[in-house]
């Protein structure tokens, strides 16, 4: 979002400074926070494994931000908005901690966990099954100088979903994974006990857990593409729906895309916040 483009297309903060300089936006903070771990993300919620990064986001980024930089702001100025991980990452922060923000911004956020992760089962098994055991894959996906551009998108998405088996799951007992799967290696079928781990860090369920702290949110917007991979649009949808039918203002935006390469995106998303203000 925030490196250089080329000649073409211009980053995000690029966006950003030429709106401000042109009086399209007031002045704007922007701070990105990087939810990054070893094993790819934290999903920006607090993992006994990975760490405290709800605690570090609500705890140590935000005040220290705005007294670095002298800012006195309430809720009512501050928004969160993450795509993917992030997207989910605004979600449950706003649902979990609705008193430090007002603005909501959910670009394709993990959410639907029933198809999201469960439709990844077959190609972590057929890794498993290529390596003999996936601490032999991670070993090996670890050994390569640049993990991401020398595997197979089968594997990337092995990795992922061991991933988020250490944020929902986490197990230091368990080497070189530091997690429990929620299915079966070698039929695929669901272990109840983990699953259930993961399915109560779904928004689809959480929405109706914490709706009344949604309530009090003054814009809680979901945006997707139309052609989403992951059926995150749909997860989107059924988001709308359980809100609609608890009468809690939102909207729902698709657009002509698949999972990525639309952070241009942000930007719209922080004028339509201002233009709410």
């Amino acid at each position: 979002m925030l490196s250089d483009r080329g000649a073409f297309a211009p980053s995000l903060s690029e966006m950003l400074d030429r709106a401000i300089a042109q009086h399209q936006l007031p002045p704007t903070v922007v701070v990105a926070v990087d939810g990054s771990s070893k094993f790819g993300c934290s999903q920006y919620i607090n993992s006994s494994w990975i760490g405290p990064h709800m605690d570090h986001f609500d705890q140590e980024v935000i005040p220290t931000v705005e007294s670095f930089l002298g800012l006195r702001v309430n809720q009512d100025q501050r928004m969160i908005m993450g795509h993917s991980s992030g997207g989910f990452g605004a979600m449950v922060f706003a649902m979990l901690r609705p008193s430090r923000i007002s603005h909501v911004v959910s670009f394709a956020g993990d959410c639907w966990y029933e198809h999201m992760y469960r439709q990844m089962i077959p190609t972590c098994i057929s890794v498993n099954e290529k390596y003999k055991s996936l601490s032999a894959f991670v070993e090996a996906f670890f050994s390569r100088p640049n993990p991401m551009s020398q595997s197979s998108s089968a594997e990337i998405e092995t990795m992922m979903l061991m991933n988020m088996c250490q944020c929902y799951a986490p197990n230091p007992d368990v080497p070189t994974l530091f997690c429990d799967l929620f299915f079966d290696l070698h039929t695929g079928e669901l272990n109840p006990k983990i699953w259930e781990k993961f399915l109560a860090w779904d928004p689809l369920l959480m929405v109706d857990q914490y709706k009344e702290n949604v309530r009090t949110l003054k814009t809680f917007s979901l945006r997707a593409g139309s052609r989403d991979q992951y059926g995150l649009q749909l997860g989107h949808r059924q988001i709308a729906k359980k809100l609609t039918s608890h009468g809690i203002h939102h909207e729902l935006i698709e657009f002509d895309a698949n999972h990525g390469g639309y952070y241009f995106r942000f930007f719209d998303a922080i004028q339509d916040v201002f233009s709410s203000l």
